[in-house]
């Protein structure tokens, strides 16, 4: 039977689908496979970007140069839509006022083809293609690799594009974030506890002080085992006292 790779999924992201389930005695396409994966890789991206923000280089400054017409940059990360792009060392002619974007897209690779490093399609050095199990001796499956380069027409609906610098004057200016990180889990937290801080002296700035008598802002439960670790509540103000008042939602 020959190999067939001319369906890929029929994966919808609007689905919210989270897991395939798959039964016994039950034929398992092709389709059904790829879009596993591709649930699993949108949870990732989407939460690469929730957690990283804007798209930019990782933490990494002074990495573009430009110097008698050439473009470059060299051994930075960039992060675009969620995906991580390993860059080696990237060059593009450019000329006084010309924007330099990084063009990242998807291709699918078989056996036969070369694996440039990274992905970097000005990369001369390769990596082995593997795709071809000794043991069975033929094409089983293909791969899809992140492909890169540099460019000055950013044209195709098809790829990503991350605008890094223009050429102003003779010398490079950065249009990219070369400041981004990836936040630990107690970044996270810390960023959770200053909101809250935060909302707390909004509420003490708001406190108004009266003619004989002044609004505190106690919390008033009347049963104060009412309200235990876990309850979900709302806080709400109540007009009559200037007094706060919570309630426990079921």
């Amino acid at each position: 039977m020959a190999v067939d790779f001319s369906e890929f999924s029929n994966y919808e992201p609007e689905t919210g689908f989270s897991l395939l389930r798959f039964g016994a005695n039950a034929p398992l396409l092709e389709v059904e496979l790829n879009e596993f994966q591709q649930i699993m890789l949108d949870n990732f991206q989407s939460l690469a970007e929730h957690f990283m923000g804007e798209d930019g280089l990782l933490g990494v400054e002074n990495n573009m140069s430009y110097d008698n017409g050439t473009f470059e940059i060299e051994d930075v990360v960039a992060v675009i839509e969620g995906k991580f792009i390993v860059i080696t060392e990237l060059e593009i002619d450019a000329s006084e006022g010309d924007e330099i974007y990084l063009e990242v897209w998807e291709q699918v690779i078989d056996y036969e083809d070369e694996i440039k490093l990274w992905g970097n399609q000005q990369e001369e050095s390769t990596v082995t293609n593997y795709l071809v199990d000794e043991r069975v001796g033929s094409e089983t499956s293909r791969r899809i690799q992140i492909q890169y380069d540099l460019t000055t027409d950013p044209v195709n609906p098809a790829h990503d594009y991350l605008l890094l610098a223009e050429i102003d004057g003779g010398e490079v200016d950065s249009k990219v974030d070369t400041a981004i990180s990836i936040p630990t889990f107690e970044d996270y937290i810390d960023d959770r506890i200053t909101e809250v801080e935060d909302a707390l002296d909004t509420y003490e700035d708001r406190k108004v002080e009266r003619s004989g008598d002044s609004m505190t802002g106690d919390l008033e439960i009347e049963d104060e085992n009412a309200v235990k670790f876990g309850d979900r509540f709302k806080v709400s103000h109540n007009d009559s006292d200037d007094s706060l008042e919570i309630e426990v939602i079921d």
